[in-house]
C-alpha cells in the first residue's frame, strides 16, 4: 500500500491487511510456542496468569480504583490464556499439572 489512506472497498488493502494480521497472528503463536512447550516457560506463563489476577477476583472491597487496576491487569491476563488456550489446550493443561505438582 502507498501513502493513500485504508479503502475497504480496494480488494487490494483489504487482502494485505489481512495478510499482515495473519503474519502477525503466526508471529505470536510461535512466539508462544517458545514459552508453552518449555516445563520453565509454562512455570513463567502461570505466574503470569496468576500475576493477573486470572485464578482469583480482582475485586477490592476498599478501593474502586485499586479493582479497576486489577481489572486491567486481568484483562491483558484473559487475552493470552484465550490464546493459550485455543492453540496450546494441552500444555495448557499440563501447566496447571506441574503448578499442582510444585505446590
Amino acid at each position: 500500500m502507498s501513502d493513500k489512506p485504508y479503502d475497504s472497498g480496494n480488494k487490494i488493502h483489504v487482502e494485505t491487511k489481512r495478510t499482515k494480521r495473519q503474519l502477525a497472528t503466526d508471529a505470536e503463536r510461535n512466539r508462544l510456542s517458545y514459552i508453552m512447550l518449555d516445563p520453565k516457560g509454562r512455570a513463567f506463563m502461570y505466574e503470569l496468569l496468576t500475576e493477573a489476577h486470572i485464578f482469583r477476583p480482582s475485586f477490592n472491597p476498599e478501593s474502586e480504583r485499586v479493582t479497576c487496576f486489577k481489572e486491567g491487569e486481568r484483562n491483558v491476563g484473559l487475552r493470552y490464556l484465550g490464546r493459550i488456550q485455543s492453540d496450546f489446550l494441552e500444555e495448557y493443561n499440563l501447566m496447571l499439572v506441574e503448578h499442582n505438582l510444585r505446590k
